[in-house]
């Protein structure tokens, strides 16, 4: 497969992602344009690719949360699962296992960057139209085509970290820069503040490993992760903090996670094996007072809600067996990988993101924590790639 056909593939299965989120496109359509996208990418990725390796714990955890979600659709079948199931299996095996074996990290980052700018200049391009507006009215908030507020900050997030290689060592390092810079304008107007918060935390992630190698990273992981569960503490009022912090619902999300718990908490069997696929906004209104959610905004409890605790247990060691990547990340596109894996995995605190579906924050955590697994068995076995990995 030549660098031009891999990127192509790339960024094409990235833009059919975001038709999902446009009221341009009929949904039957955009999911179908969707699916044959990554049906293509994934035979691309079998035909020039022999050998797939993963390492035997995350293809045991990943096969367990596979196995609950069938076992889940087999023993009660339901619409949504027929569809989604399905859906979940594709886009983890092409996302999390073929992608990186088939394509380098260089490619994979350029089609980011390219599609991520792309979106971002034509955001700011429709963004005087009132109609282009998130809230008409309420000041320069942009969602340019999108109807999900969240997917604008989203795509240029993945912007930013596209442009990260070419800034660094590109031929045109000064249009990168300014790439990058109208990326990180587009997140402040498109108020996207779970991406701003990853890109603080990638960013540090990445600054520590890059001047003061892993030994440095690795705190800088763990203090943000217990950072965290403070933080999650006192706003359900398990810990001792500040009043403000206390009461602060993170816009409107704390409900929703308050009714994720007592969802799944209605028997040990939910709590163990969760709810399946269904439809997660029926599952949480009997909880929830004066109005449907949408869903629990967590990728965590969104994994807890669908497997139960067996699998957010397995989905959170594919999550740390990725991070393992910051013993070896070394050469720019390995820590960009680390960074945009870091990203993401913050934003999955603040929306249903995890690595199954077809979305634009499933394509990219799930291709982040894809490339950051492949880093390790690399290191692990010491085979150089049949794939160049820069």
């Amino acid at each position: 497969m030549n660098t031009t056909l891999r990127e192509v593939a790339v960024g094409g299965l990235l833009l059919t992602t975001l038709l999902l989120y446009t009221p341009f496109a009929p949904p039957l359509l955009s999911q179908t344009l969707c699916l044959t996208a990554f049906v293509y990418v994934g035979t691309l990725c079998v035909q020039h690719k022999s050998e797939f390796r993963i390492h035997r714990g995350t293809l045991l955890a990943l096969t367990t949360l596979l196995v609950l979600y069938g076992s889940h659709l087999a023993l009660n079948p339901n619409l949504p699962g027929l569809l989604r199931v399905p859906a979940y299996v594709l886009s983890a095996v092409v996302l999390v296992i073929l992608l990186p074996e088939a394509i380098p990290k260089r490619s994979f980052l350029l089609s980011l960057g390219v599609v991520g700018l792309s979106m971002s200049v034509l955001a700011l391009l429709l963004a005087p139209f009132p109609a282009f507006r998130w809230k008409p009215g309420s000041g320069f908030v942009i969602k340019s085509i999108f109807q999900n507020p969240q997917s604008l900050g989203v795509i240029a997030g993945a912007g930013v970290w596209g442009l990260v290689p070419q800034t660094i060592r590109g031929k045109r390092r000064r249009v990168a820069a300014a790439g990058l810079a109208l990326c990180l304008v587009v997140i402040v107007l498109a108020e996207n503040r779970s991406i701003l918060l990853g890109l603080t935390g990638g960013f540090a992630v990445v600054f520590a490993q890059r001047y003061w190698g892993a030994l440095a990273s690795v705190p800088v992981v763990a203090i943000g992760a217990v950072g965290s569960l403070v933080v999650f503490g006192i706003v359900f009022n398990i810990l001792p903090g500040p009043t403000a912090l206390a009461t602060y619902d993170l816009n409107n999300r704390v409900p929703l996670w308050i009714a994720a718990v007592e969802a799944v908490s209605q028997s040990p069997r939910a709590l163990l094996f969760g709810y399946g696929a269904g439809n997660m906004s029926q599952l949480l209104e009997p909880y929830i007072v004066g109005r449907t959610p949408s869903g629990p905004h967590n990728g965590y409890l969104r994994m807890l809600l669908n497997t139960g605790v067996l699998g957010l247990l397995a989905y959170l060691r594919i999550q740390l067996g990725a991070l393992n990547c910051l013993r070896t990340a070394v050469s720019v596109n390995e820590l960009t990988i680390v960074g945009l894996l870091v990203t993401f995995m913050i934003a999955d605190l603040f929306g249903s993101v995890t690595f199954f579906g077809f979305s634009t924050d499933t394509f990219l955590l799930a291709g982040a924590t894809g490339y950051a697994l492949r880093m390790t068995i690399n290191d692990d076995e010491s085979i150089p790639s049949a794939v160049p990995s820069d």
